[in-house]
């Protein structure tokens, strides 16, 4: 019932590539295509948190770090710490970070070597992210991704390609 959207990393941003409105009429509306900083919103944190540590730490001595809101992170060693917890629970999730109402849950998008291809994310008002809902929310993005890493890696096959396979008596 809320907006899902797919960011990919470029060059030293986040890029918003595609969208997807859920039915609710109070929205987060995202630019799509508009470069974003990778230190705030749980896209952006996903699509950082995977990059490799040499990467990280280059980034962040290039970077000032901005408070857009008083959940923006303000150190670099905070940001640090995000980001191992990002990697450690599979997904990040985001309260006010970069907009004061808009919140999220993001997961890494893995291509066919095992990097990082994209970040699907999850982002509704902070009114509807109650803590509640917080766990069951991670679980749909994070087995989303799992099911897009499968698709990009050939190991779950599309729908194209699973009616030929019924077609030819297999599956």
């Amino acid at each position: 019932g809320e907006d899902v959207a797919l960011s990919r990393l470029q060059g030293t941003h986040a890029v918003i590539v595609d969208r997807v409105d859920g039915p609710n009429p109070l929205k987060i509306i995202d630019v799509l295509g508009r470069p974003e900083p990778l230190y705030c919103g749980a896209f952006r944190k996903v699509l950082l948190a995977y990059q490799s540590s040499e990467w990280i730490e280059k980034y962040l001595a290039s970077i000032r770090l901005v408070r857009f809101t008083a959940n923006t992170i303000a150190s670099k060693a905070a940001l640090r710490r995000e980001l191992e917890r990002t990697r450690e629970q599979g997904y990040a999730l985001s309260f006010g970070e970069r907009l004061p109402e808009a919140a999220g849950v993001a997961a890494p998008v893995f291509g066919v070597r095992g990097d990082l291809e994209a970040a699907v994310f999850i982002v509704p008002p902070t009114s509807r992210f109650t803590e509640a809902r917080v766990p069951r929310l991670a679980r749909l993005v994070v087995n989303t991704a799992r099911t897009l890493t499968g698709l990009l890696r050939g190991e779950i096959p599309t729908g194209r390609e699973h009616s030929r396979e019924r077609k030819r008596g297999g599956v």
